[in-house]
């Protein structure tokens, strides 16, 4: 708990002090403001969800508490195929409950059932921002509310550092969850400010150049690399005092990298992201498995192979040892903040020598997780 007179005491005050005097009653309709500024009528309360993607569990478990399935009939199964690790952990706890879950295609795709939403009876489907074009375009949007059954958008992938903490009190308002968001966004504010009060100062000579080598070891050995711009990862190293070297190359979200142009640059620092599935679902892959059940001698060897693809070695980020591995589904849940924290860690060792991002998402897990923590979520070279 936060000690009487923290920062955290003061900020969670501070949102329950923004919630409206008089809160709705639970099952009244309620207009609220979706993270793509549609505003939208919603039960306050929702009893009936599905889940456009099934990665946004862990928003509602926020929320829940321990029964973080009690208002979920339906979901994309994206967590079983992109996060086994995840999936294996609410399965083994709420297996039951989880196999009962309605399975749904993409929300934007034809092989989404309007008619099986209405079956359900279900009162919301949340969307990801980042499919807002897609479902545009596909007419769902319309099709839901034709049913009966609003749509609203949140985002953990456009703009994350942004987007978390308004996706979070938006979703604590349609589950009648004000308090338990409130207190997340308090705790979330208070973890991202432990860096954003010491790199904000950083002159453009204090950060070391970086390269955020996405997906690293995805396409097999031989593929060099892709990389983030300022989105995403990018902008998580950028916040945490680094020099994204992709920010510098193109405006876009991601693309592919030469290793020439790689090996010309020579970046201080080499943060490859990565997740269990990337090294062993796709034939070729050299991908360091991380998550819920990552062994540590492996994600190490797996680690040192991703040194050995082709002009690797000869970088000084190889050499000093300042190359480190990282959950990709940091980019897709509330707790970018604790990637965040890590990867100011490796940039700026000296001035972060108290952060421990370990006891932070350690700290997460206990506080807000029906689930308990275990794995590796993040590693050096050694």
């Amino acid at each position: 708990m936060f000690k009487i007179g923290s920062k955290g005491t003061r900020a969670f005050a501070a949102s329950l002090a923004m919630l409206p005097a008089s809160m709705a009653v639970s099952g009244e309709m309620i207009s609220v403001t979706d993270l793509a500024g549609r505003t939208v009528e919603v039960k306050h309360g929702v009893q009936r969800v599905i889940l456009g993607q099934g990665r946004m569990l862990d928003s509602v478990a926020i929320l829940e508490g321990d029964n973080p399935l009690a208002h979920i009939v339906g979901w994309r199964t994206d967590l079983k195929k992109f996060d086994p690790g995840t999936y294996s952990k609410y399965q083994q706890k709420f297996g039951a409950a989880l196999d009962g879950l309605e399975s749904f295609g993409k929300a934007y795709k034809s092989d989404f059932s309007v008619e099986n939403a209405i079956s359900l009876q279900a009162d919301l489907l949340i969307m990801n921002l980042g499919n807002l074009t897609k479902a545009k375009e596909s007419g769902i949007i319309e099709k839901m509310q034709t049913a009966g059954i609003p749509v609203i958008f949140v985002d953990y992938q456009v703009d994350a550092l942004k987007n978390t903490t308004t996706s979070m009190e938006l979703l604590g308002k349609v589950f009648a969850k004000e308090e338990r968001a409130a207190e997340f966004i308090a705790y979330y504010s208070e973890q991202l400010e432990r860096v954003t009060s010491v790199t904000a100062s950083y002159a453009e000579a204090d950060k070391p150049l970086v390269f955020m080598d996405k997906l690293a070891g995805f396409r097999g050995p031989e593929f060099c690399c892709m990389t983030y711009s300022d989105a995403s990862f990018g902008r998580f190293a950028a916040v945490a005092g680094g020099n994204n070297w992709g920010t510098q190359l193109f405006s876009g979200a991601a693309s592919d990298v030469h290793l020439e142009a790689l090996l010309a640059v020579n970046p201080d620092v080499v943060v490859g992201t990565t997740t269990g599935w990337f090294g062993t679902k796709k034939p070729g892959a050299i991908a360091v498995p991380l998550g819920y059940d990552t062994d540590p001698a492996d994600m190490q060897q797996r680690l040192q192979g991703l040194t050995h693809r082709t002009g690797w070695q000869t970088m000084k980020a190889v050499k000093n040892k300042r190359f480190y591995t990282i959950y990709h589904q940091f980019y897709d849940t509330p707790f970018n903040f604790v990637a965040v924290q890590q990867l100011a860690k490796w940039f700026h060792p000296d001035d972060f020598a108290d952060l421990d991002p370990t006891a932070t998402f350690k700290e997460v897990h206990s506080r807000f997780l029906p689930i308990d923590y275990s794995g590796i979520f993040w590693g050096q070279l050694q």
